[in-house]
């Protein structure tokens, strides 16, 4: 029973070391276990030597009282009757060590059970000199089989050790690669960070340009409406003076008449010295007075007329005008924001079909590259198990060489693909710059065009937005980059303290080896055995492999969901960037073309207005052309 339930521990074990979820410190737990059982085999070995010595130090003692006389007929019996005893003992012995191979601590037992039990028939009558040998024989087979297990312990040990050491450097060198490829990948963002800056310092200061070209155009504008309402305020005037003048020589026309009239009417009546007609004359004088009066009146509220219409008018252009260009202004900015937005839309779409169609070339060449990896690591793993097959002797050397072969295939690989990788960045980098640099000189030659200060407003409203997500974004990358940095600090630290432990086993685990190589001889014809064993744990070996893979694939997931995201904030930014330069350019457009339809209808206007100040101009002349020949005509009338 005890052997069966030694077995079942060994298969216990066995199982335990299939399990793919078992790690390196649970394999460590259970040599020590094995090596704690060996060094507990080994003390009862040494104590049944021990008991062994005894037995030979008695034997002589025996040897000298067998000369004496025989005891009586009852004696010999008891005597008889202790060495059937013995022999069955030994016999049972013998059947539960070879059922058992692995039950020492039985055969220990055992063997100190039969020592007692012959001791006790010892002392009461003379033993025999073969029940001794066959003890010692026996004793010597159960030792040489506990050095046998105890080597083939040992060997898989070391085993487990190489396998340990490739682990770890395997380990170790993933460790570097995720350290390589997360300095890359930082290097490449901060990059990619600092062309989005310049690009948007560019923006800025073509911004600042566009914004000085925009105030400069605005006071052009109000120059020119200064100019306009000064030389409306001198046309004005000089329709004032005008106006005056012509007053004043209808004044100095009628009071020259009246003289004249007076004159001519006193010259009347002086002719007609009649005095009757002096009530007529009153008469006569009064209703000139009111016909003066009733024409001054009349010519007054002509001129009040004339002024009120030609202000009302300005007045009315003015405003219109104002309400225009306000009108003009909102429109504009509302259709350059569509504008800007259609673009972007577009541009963000282009970017991100170009993005997708790049990644899937990407995946289908990495998915057959490790296709053909699985293939050639398959291969290997065949001719290593065919070679181990026929070179039992030289088992170490040449899985040492098979796994440096399998280390420089895949660093070669691994270098391979590197340079893929870096010449494909630095030609996708190419392009951007390219076309970036195509699409700079594209916006600078639209945007050198008018501006208007709201066009400032968004462009301000939009930078403050890319700002705080621009410092989103950091924020995000610099706490996953923390997070990355701690954990891979965590696992390096956890590596070191299992490096330390491991060293320390290795080295009590040499100490050991060098005691047992005098008898590493005898185990060779039991490695046949034991090769079952060594397939297990290559088929743990191979599941410890294929959970290091995973590992690594959901790494790589988890940092290709990382990149897609950052990839996406970026395309965009790029997109609202790309859709407020397309609206600011339809904008400047638009304002440029309302501006000019502004200042040909303010030319228009001042035409018209030169017009009309022509036409009274020649009015102004006809009038005193007529005063003139009225003059002339009263002249040569009085003369």
């Amino acid at each position: 029973m005890e052997a069966d339930n030694l077995s079942e521990k060994t298969r216990d074990f066995n199982q335990n070391l299939i399990k793919p979820s078992r790690s390196f410190e649970q394999l460590c737990s259970i040599i020590n276990q094995l090596e704690k059982d060996s060094s507990i085999e080994i003390a009862e070995c040494n104590r049944v030597d021990a008991c062994v010595k005894h037995d030979t130090d008695v034997q002589p003692m025996l040897h000298k009282y067998s000369e004496q006389i025989e005891p009586e007929k009852d004696d010999t019996k008891d005597k008889c009757g202790a060495i059937t005893i013995t022999y069955e003992d030994i016999m049972s012995f013998l059947e539960t060590f070879e059922d058992g191979m692995q039950a020492d601590n039985i055969i220990a037992n055992s063997a100190t059970t039969i020592f007692s039990s012959y001791k006790n028939s010892n002392t009461h009558d003379v033993p025999a000199g073969r029940t001794f040998s066959c003890q010692q024989d026996d004793l010597e087979t159960a030792k040489l089989q506990i050095e046998e297990k105890n080597a083939t312990i040992e060997c898989l040990k070391n085993q487990l050790k190489s396998e340990r050491k490739a682990a770890c450097d395997k380990i170790a060198s993933q460790k570097r690669c995720h350290a390589t490829k997360a300095k890359e990948l930082e290097n490449k963002y901060r990059m990619i960070v600092k062309r989005h800056q310049k690009f948007i310092e560019q923006l800025i200061d073509e911004k600042k340009d566009l914004t000085q070209k925009c105030d400069s155009l605005a006071r052009e504008i109000k120059e020119i409406e200064r100019k306009v309402q000064r030389d409306l305020k001198v046309i004005t005037e000089r329709h004032i003076v005008e106006m005056q003048r012509v007053k004043d020589n209808m004044m100095a026309s009628e009071k020259i008449r009246r003289e004249r009239w007076l004159e001519i009417k006193t010259t009347k009546i002086k002719e007609m010295t009649v005095k009757g007609l002096e009530p007529e004359l009153h008469s006569m004088m009064e209703q000139h007075q009111q016909e003066i009066q009733e024409l001054r009146r009349a010519h007054i509220k002509e001129l009040q007329d004339v002024e009120l219409r030609a202000m009302r008018r300005s007045n009315q252009q003015l405003e219109q005008l104002r309400i225009e260009l306000t009108d003009s202004h909102e429109k504009l900015l509302t259709k350059e924001k569509d504008i800007l937005a259609a673009r972007y839309k577009e541009k963000l779409e282009e970017q991100e079909v170009h993005f997708q169609t790049q990644q899937k070339t990407l995946a289908e060449h990495f998915e057959r590259e490790k296709s053909i990896l699985t293939a050639e690591q398959k291969k290997r793993d065949e001719e290593t198990s065919a070679i181990m097959q026929q070179t039992q002797l030289h088992f170490q050397k040449e899985t040492e060489k098979l796994k440096e072969q399998q280390e420089i295939g895949k660093q070669n690989f691994e270098q391979s693909l590197r340079k893929e990788w870096l010449a494909w960045v630095d030609d996708y980098k190419k392009q951007q710059s390219a076309n970036f640099a195509k699409a700079e000189i594209a916006i600078r030659n639209d945007c050198q065009k008018m501006r208007d200060k709201q066009i400032e407003i968004a462009i301000a409203r939009l930078e403050k937005e890319s700002r705080e997500i621009r410092v989103k974004l950091q924020q995000n990358f610099d706490n996953k980059l923390e997070l990355m940095k701690e954990d891979y600090d965590a696992k390096l630290e956890s590596a070191i303290k299992s490096e330390s432990i491991h060293k320390n086993k290795l080295l009590l685990l040499e100490e050991r080896h060098k005691c047992t190589e005098t008898q590493f001889q005898k185990t060779e014809d039991k490695l046949k055995e034991y090769m079952s064993d060594l397939n297990n744990m290559n088929e743990v070996i191979t599941k410890v492999t294929a959970e290091r893979d995973n590992a690594k694939e959901i790494a790589k997931q988890e940092i290709e969901a990382e990149k897609k995201e950052l990839k996406d904030k970026i395309a965009s930014l790029y997109q609202e960037i790309t859709r407020n330069n397309a609206n600011k350019d339809q904008s400047i457009r638009e304002l440029h073309s309302k501006i000019k339809f502004i200042i040909t209808q303010k030319v228009f206007t001042i035409k018209h207005l030169h017009r009309k100040l022509n036409a009274a101009d020649s009015r102004c002349d006809r009038l005193e052309r007529l005063l003139d020949q009225q003059r002339k005509e009263y002249i040569l009338k009085t003369v």
